[in-house]
């Protein structure tokens, strides 16, 4: 049988909470913690709303999605999911999925499909024509 997850994704942290905040949250709830992280900026050194909460038993998964979802903390209703597991890479692909980087890109980052010009109008679809012919062949 697969080991459940014992990791909560935990988002709409205020900015005035830290780690330290959290853990007390977890714990006044009876829960006991393996870790509490909050994801930081590089620049500035502030957390970035979200989080995991890594809980010591698998089995208090649920009944601390049930306490903590929705819980006021910091003036903030905090959603609170079992977090998701990370997905390997699949063999064979890039980071772009297989694409590259040939594809076109408009001004906003835009782009890969076809534009108006490059179109088929509905005739050439029906092989009636439309298409440029050449004046050597008959």
């Amino acid at each position: 049988m697969e080991e459940m997850s014992r990791t909560l994704f935990i988002a709409n942290i205020s900015d005035e909470a830290d780690e330290h905040d959290v853990q007390k949250l977890f714990t006044g709830f009876g829960f006991n913690l393996a870790e509490v992280s909050l994801p930081r900026f590089a620049a500035d050194r502030n957390h970035r709303g979200y989080g995991f909460v890594h809980l010591a038993d698998s089995r208090d998964i649920q009944e601390a999605i049930d306490k903590s979802h929705g819980y006021d903390f910091f003036g903030r209703p905090l959603k609170v999911e079992v977090k998701n597991p990370r997905v390997p890479p699949r063999k064979g692909r890039g980071k772009k999925g297989g694409r590259g980087d040939s594809r076109r890109r408009d001004s906003r980052g835009r782009g890969g499909g076809r534009g108006r010009s490059d179109r088929r109008d509905s005739r050439d679809r029906r092989g009636g024509g439309g298409g440029r012919r050449d004046s050597r062949r008959r």
